[in-house]
């Protein structure tokens, strides 16, 4: 969801405000379905979250004062 808007821009309120037909809001419903996930994206988390855990061991062992 990098970059996505998460509220629509002022123009587009003001376009659905005039619009004759019902708008409504999906953000529940998208939430709902992007909380489920794939087999290849529940693994693409466990290696990010692997790597993470690398990177940050890597970190604690190279630190150093100042």
């Amino acid at each position: 969801m990098v970059g996505e808007p998460t509220l629509p821009r002022s123009s587009f309120s003001t376009l659905f405000a005039r619009s004759p037909v019902k708008f409504v809001d999906a953000t529940p419903l998208l939430s709902e379905a992007r909380a489920i996930k794939t087999a290849q994206e529940v693994e693409r988390m466990r290696l990010a979250n692997e790597l993470a855990a690398l990177a940050m061991d890597y970190t604690r062992e190279h630190m150093k004062q100042g």
